[in-house]
């Protein structure tokens, strides 16, 4: 029972209780109990160095780590990672990063405020949510589920693309504030824009619905059944079909064909 502070190098106990202060700046072995009114501790489950390079970070403040391999990139200037939890195998933590939740393998994390969850996914902004696997997030506020979500050229610079969603499989967000839901789709530049579908010829359109395919791993065929314009402007690349009545102040002296009319 310790009611006073202990600071020292090495510590190595059986049990230790009740203590109101306890610094320990390298190695701490204890056997059984560990009971403090605080605790600041670093890596839980894994002690050796070369395991959790964090445990030569003494200015590492409020972290948690669970599991191994977990490195800190730049790890020649000193860290100033905070307030995080880290729960995984092999992930890079930028030395600057803050208030991160991180759970899985071989995530790279270079940005604050942050949550990545999956494998191989990356984030260089700050105010990201990313779950998936090799999703890589750019711009700020980012929010992106599921795979491949990569920035393919400078063409579909995803840096511009801040609070932007992204849900689906090789999807390409380019607009602020804009969402792109479905399956290699390319997303308009407009703000606030909409595309959904699959195989979308990029258009920079306030709403897209892509309905191209893949045919095989090497041809791609994009195409787009839907486009709305900002200007109002529509494309319907097949059949419209309409249940009701068309109101328009702009169509004038339109005829009305009859089917018998067609017919002769």
């Amino acid at each position: 029972h310790i009611n006073s502070n202990i600071e020292t190098v090495n510590l190595k106990a059986s049990s230790i209780h009740t203590a109101s202060s306890l610094t320990v700046e390298q190695d701490a072995n204890i056997l059984n109990d560990l009971s403090a009114k605080n605790v600041y501790a670093l890596n839980i489950g894994f002690k050796d160095r070369k395991t959790n390079p964090f445990l030569n970070e003494l200015r590492t403040n409020g972290v948690m780590i669970l599991g191994y391999g977990n490195i800190l990139n730049n790890s020649h200037r000193d860290s100033t990672v905070t307030e995080s939890i880290i729960i995984g195998n092999n992930n890079g933590i930028k030395n600057e990063a803050a208030n991160i939740f991180v759970i899985g393998k071989n995530n790279y994390i270079n940005s604050s405020n942050s949550i990545v969850s999956g494998a191989s996914n990356s984030t260089y902004n700050n105010y990201c949510l990313v779950s998936g696997t090799y999703n890589n997030a750019y711009a700020l506020g980012q929010i992106i589920f599921g795979s491949h979500h990569n920035s393919t050229s400078s063409i579909y610079d995803m840096r511009n693309a801040e609070y932007s969603f992204i849900s689906g499989v090789s999807n390409v967000a380019n607009g602020k504030t804009a969402s792109v839901l479905g399956d290699n789709l390319l997303g308009s530049n407009n703000t606030g824009s909409l595309t959904i579908g699959t195989f979308n010829k990029k258009k920079d359109a306030m709403f897209v619905v892509g309905n191209g395919n893949q045919s095989s791993s090497s041809v791609i065929t994009r195409s787009n059944a839907f486009e709305v314009y900002e200007n109002g402007d529509a494309v319907i690349q097949n059949n419209l079909t309409v249940g009701g009545t068309i109101n328009s102040s702009s169509l004038k002296n339109i005829p009305v064909w009859t089917l018998d009319d067609i017919q002769k």
